[in-house]
């Protein structure tokens, strides 16, 4: 049984909120407007956690522009399943302390994930069931701070460079001992239990 030190996995974010005052309810609650949940993102924290359970449907690039209010404070951003486009991820880049970033299964495509290069604190990034390709991977391979993302299950295009590789026929695993020993190596673990690699 492992046991995860909480201290630890929330200390960058508790650093974020050092020096800053609570926001009053009145502007939490002018930005949350009919949709939104907005809470302390930890006890005592003056940073938040935006969330729209039940109201995806309602979610609208405008409705994530209206966070400006209080985009200086939000850390934890759940925006899945809402109907945000490209035009909402630019005023998502203006968050400086957002640390974990959720736009599963929303209309987000490549062109938009070049915005979110600006947000140096963001750690945790789910694209899960998004139109994301390689090229827009690539803007997020730029970001240090990023440890965590969800990738998978996006739909790429027709259009998409690279796709599915043909499949691998009988001379495709068979290996070649004239290889360099780390390449065979890679090659018998890449192919073990299915389809496994194979010798004469």
């Amino acid at each position: 049984c492992r046991f995860i030190n909480l201290s630890l996995v929330l200390q960058p974010v508790a650093r974020l909120g050092e020096g800053l005052e609570p926001l009053k309810s009145s502007v939490i609650a002018k930005a949350a407007g009919k949709v939104g949940q907005i809470s302390p993102a930890m006890k005592d924290s003056p940073l938040l956690r935006v969330a729209f359970h039940a109201n995806e449907d309602q979610v609208t690039d405008k409705i994530v522009m209206g966070l400006a209010y209080i985009q200086d404070r939000v850390t934890h951003l759940v925006l899945a399943r809402t109907k945000i486009t490209n035009r909402a991820l630019a005023s998502i880049a203006r968050m400086k302390r957002l640390t974990r970033l959720d736009l599963r299964q929303t209309a987000v495509t490549d062109s938009g994930l070049r915005a979110l290069t600006k947000l140096t604190e963001l750690r945790s990034l789910n694209l899960y069931g998004t139109v994301i390709t390689d090229r827009g991977l690539a803007h997020l391979a730029t970001m240090k701070s990023l440890e965590r993302g969800d990738f998978t299950r996006t739909k790429q295009p027709e259009e998409a460079e690279g796709g599915y590789t043909k499949p691998l026929g009988k001379g495709d695993l068979i290996i070649d001992w004239n290889w360099p020993a780390e390449r065979v190596s890679n090659f018998v673990r890449a192919m073990a239990n299915e389809p496994g690699a194979q010798t004469f």
